[in-house]
């Protein structure tokens, strides 16, 4: 494994996790807490990976640092949420 692509798995979880808090935050002040905003983020996630894979990763010609920059970094990181923090109705 080479430190590029480790770079760019990396930078591409970086990017993808501010995104989803972002996307998460927005809907969150927006309509409340929720479950509305890990939806669009998962289902859009999902979606994207979708577009992604059909694009980038079945063609040869792309580096393999972009594919796992744009897969597993951005897209893995976007969808991937392991929340422990109690919401703030659990909180009392």
């Amino acid at each position: 494994m080479s430190i590029s692509i480790l770079t760019a798995v990396a930078l591409g979880g970086a990017i993808g996790s501010v995104a989803r808090y972002m996307v998460d935050r927005l809907f969150t002040l927006t309509f409340g807490p929720g479950i509305l905003g890990i939806l669009i983020v998962n289902v859009s996630g999902s979606f994207l990976l979708g577009i992604v894979s059909a694009i980038i990763l079945e063609q040869d010609k792309w580096p393999s640092e972009l594919k796992l920059f744009t897969s597993i970094g951005i897209l893995g990181s976007y969808t991937c949420l392991l929340y422990t923090s109690p919401s703030p109705r659990d909180r009392g």
